[in-house]
Parts: C-alpha cells; structure tokens; sequence
C-alpha cells in the first residue's frame, strides 16, 4: 500500500502531461494564449538631459546639468571577443551597435572596460580613443580599468615599476 502512495502523484503528473486527463476551464482545442506584448523600453532617468557634461556629487545624489542622475552601468567587452581578445580582434563597428542597443533597450549609461596591461601602449591609447568617441556618442561614461590580468606588483623602484609608471603616462596622459 505504501508504494501506492508514491506511484498515484507520478502517475497523475504523467496523465495530466500527456493531456489524458481534462483539466477544468482548458479543453484540447483551445489554443494557448497569446504571449503578452513586450513592454516599451521605459524612459530613462536622465533621458530628458541633454548630452555631455560632467558627473558630480551635490550632497547624497550624482548630477548633471544640475539635475539627478543615475548611473546604470555594466561591464562590456563584444560578444565573442571576451577580456583581452576585445583588444587583439578590434571590431569598433560591433562595439558601437552592441552599445547603441544596451543605451536604447537597457538604458546603460556607463560602461566599464578591462584593459590588460599587455596592450601596447601606441595601440591601446588609439582604441580607447575610438571607444570613448562611440561612448561619447551615445552618451555614454567610459570607466578603463587598467593592469587587468595584471598581478605582478613590482618592487617600488624597480624598473618593473618604472615601466609601469611610464605606461600610465602614455595611456593615461593622452587623455589629460
């Protein structure tokens, strides 16, 4: 008897999946409902600002333009060419349509990127050029984490250091 017990919901949960046994309100030949529309992306906090200006803090809240805004942001690297390979296979055209999505769908607004410290210098003062034009453009805020991968944490006043140091005046310096 006790093996009943167990075997009556299985066998129930197996009649009422394979449409042996009538549920009340649903016959066979009703069709299931139609999904319910997707919803309108929702307007934005800092939508009605215009682009550009500088974020600040005014007591409790960040602003711009003299108004409340809120950051809403993600890190980001291009579908299928995560972490460093974002670098090595530079795809600018990608970037700015996956970005331009992520502001009108999702209404990001910043936008993290990890830039290892194996990119040369030359190469990677140009990309993030060209990365904080498309942010820009979308008015958007670039957060560069550098020395990502990185973790050798050289002596100070080593010559490891030195080139550290010598990177961050090259790649943060065009930007100053």
């Amino acid at each position: 008897m006790n093996a009943y017990r167990y075997l009556l919901p299985i066998l129930l949960i197996v009649l009422l999946l394979t449409g042996s046994v009538a549920t009340p309100g649903i016959s066979a030949q009703t069709p299931p409902p139609a999904p319910a529309p997707l919803p309108a992306p929702a307007q934005q906090p800092d939508a009605a600002l215009e682009p550009g200006g500088f974020i600040y803090v005014e007591g409790s809240r960040l602003m711009r333009h003299g108004k409340p805004v809120t950051i809403k942001g993600v890190n980001y690297y291009p579908r299928g060419r995560p972490w460093g390979e974002m670098w090595d296979a530079w795809d600018a055209p990608q970037m700015q349509a996956e970005l331009a999505l992520a502001r009108e769908q999702l209404g990001i607004n910043a936008v993290r990127v990890l830039l290892p410290l194996r990119v040369p210098r030359e190469i990677a003062v140009l990309r993030l050029r060209e990365l904080a034009q498309i942010a820009g453009d979308l008015d958007m805020r670039l957060i560069v984490t550098l020395f990502d991968f990185d973790n050798s944490f050289p002596e100070p006043g080593s010559s490891a250091e030195r080139e550290h140091v010598r990177y961050l005046e090259a790649v943060v310096g065009a930007f100053a």
